[in-house]
């Protein structure tokens, strides 16, 4: 009789060094922010009519999206840095594109048809720039505290900006100047620069009213809850139907009667706080808490100048979708429409979130022992 010997235990140590780098709290706090959107999807896609295709369309998505999330896992960062010029022109190309040939829904043109497969370039964009910018700034840190180094990341971000602005879409712009600004800070730029180009925004901000924003505007500081304040207000109405408890999962009255337009998209966190209450809304706070929490300490922690600046673009380019969605449905922030990250059914947004995790896992990776 032939025994099969058992392999040897790892030593402790060993096994710790093997795990190390692979943030635990990361994967559970994004995991459970997907549950929460699958939930919230599968909810909305049975009462509602003619949605639903939406939750098994959103499955299909997520698991392209994994596809996305293994390559910025495995394949390693400093190639990556290599394809950052590559990628910014080919994004370039797909922006130009959508002038020209893209899709338009809703009054705005932000969509390439590829097949059946809809791609949205201006989100590509996002993790693109925040490549472009950090390599940008890293490779100037002789000069890092010049005003010429800083004008000069500007010019690269200045051309996707732009394109992203007139397709028209607001929201995706600001995020690209965020996580342009949130890489300034982290790599060393000089803080009067930043804030004199934060103040030169907020100048430009009434030139934006007059724009196709102005509406939106209006419609937080003094909207009429049949026109321009419509959704806020049937948002705030789920909000105050779920109480603490809320009204169970698939009961929501304001979900089922189809109340708040693009609930699946913008205002899926409704359907979480009309029938999870205000218990469902803490434990999706805490999940996004957790979530940006390890992110912050990935950024603090690595010695690394090139991680630590695109760690601080991905906290930057996610924290303000989640920062300025979350505002829009509690009426805080007009409606930019922009989507909240892992739960808000779409394509290219929800590969760019699975890409920014898989990046940040390798960031982890690589990092110092004790991050997990």
């Amino acid at each position: 009789m032939i025994r099969l010997q058992r392999s040897p235990a790892l030593p402790t140590t060993e096994r710790r060094k093997r795990l190390a780098g692979y943030d635990g709290w990361l994967i559970l706090s994004t995991v459970v922010l997907l549950v929460f959107g699958l939930m919230a999807l599968y909810s909305i896609a049975q009462d509602q009519p003619g949605q639903q295709a939406i939750f098994k369309n959103h499955v299909i998505r997520l698991g392209i999206g994994m596809f996305f999330f293994a390559a910025f896992f495995w394949v390693p960062l400093t190639t990556w840095r290599k394809l950052a010029l590559p990628l910014y022109g080919l994004n370039l190309v797909l922006l130009l594109l959508v002038e020209f040939a893209g899709q338009t829904r809703g009054g705005a043109q932000r969509w390439i048809q590829f097949g059946p497969i809809e791609f949205q370039p201006s989100e590509m964009a996002k993790l693109v720039m925040v490549l472009m910018i950090a390599q940008v700034l890293v490779s100037a840190q002789d000069q890092i505290r010049s005003l010429g180094t800083f004008l000069r990341s500007l010019l690269w971000v200045l051309p996707p900006a732009l394109l992203v602005f007139f397709q028209p879409h607001l929201g995706a712009t600001l995020v690209l100047f965020v996580s342009w600004l949130a890489i300034s800070v982290v790599t060393g730029v000089r803080w009067r620069w930043i804030v004199a180009f934060i103040g030169l925004g907020a100048l430009a901000i009434p030139a934006v009213m007059l724009g196709y924003q102005r509406e939106r505007v209006e419609g937080l500081l003094r909207g009429d809850n049949k026109t321009n304040a419509y959704q806020q207000h049937r948002a705030a109405i789920a909000f105050a139907e779920g109480g603490v408890l809320g009204t169970g999962y698939g009961q929501g009255e304001q979900k089922r009667g189809g109340y708040i337009p693009e609930q699946e998209t913008d205002f899926v966190v409704t359907t979480i706080g009309e029938e999870g209450g205000l218990m469902g809304m803490t434990l999706l706070i805490s999940a996004f808490s957790l979530f940006f929490g390890r992110i912050w300490w990935l950024m603090v922690r690595t010695s690394d100048p090139y991680k630590r600046a695109v760690a601080a673009g991905i906290f930057a380019v996610l924290g303000f979708h989640t920062v300025l969605n979350l505002g829009m449905n509690l009426s805080i922030t007009p409606v930019v429409g922009l989507w909240l990250p892992f739960l808000s059914f779409g394509g290219t947004a929800l590969w760019l979130c699975c890409a920014c995790v898989g990046l940040l896992l390798q960031l982890s990776r690589q990092g110092e022992e004790g991050m997990f």
